[in-house]
């Protein structure tokens, strides 16, 4: 199973479009071209990096949730077992009717 993950909030936001005019004389070694250009161009180890680290975080994210899930189920069985032990057998086919509604809405 591949998981590829783009999440837009984890980007920069795109820079102002470079002004490179055609028809001025252009010295290439300026730190103004050099920024215009720089802003322009990307790096696509960069790209690579930030998209690995924005999938990264996702992952985990989705890992807790899951594991966030399955404690709160093992608490509501031991819940459940703790009743069963202390009230009997008689009230678990009403409960059994409401967490079958909570789980379905």
């Amino acid at each position: 199973m591949k998981i590829i993950c783009v999440l837009p909030d984890e980007f920069q936001q795109p820079r102002k479009k470079p002004r490179i005019l055609p028809g001025k004389e252009i010295d290439e070694k300026s730190k103004k071209f050099r920024r215009q250009i720089q802003s322009a161009a990307v790096n696509a180890e960069d790209i690579m990096a930030t998209a690995r680290d924005a999938c990264q975080k996702a992952l985990a994210r989705l890992e807790a949730k899951d594991a966030a899930a399955k404690a709160a189920a093992k608490r509501e069985e031991e819940r459940v077992a703790e009743l069963k032990r202390i009230r009997g057998e008689k009230w678990l086919p009403s409960i059994a009717r409401e967490m079958r509604v909570n789980f379905q809405g």
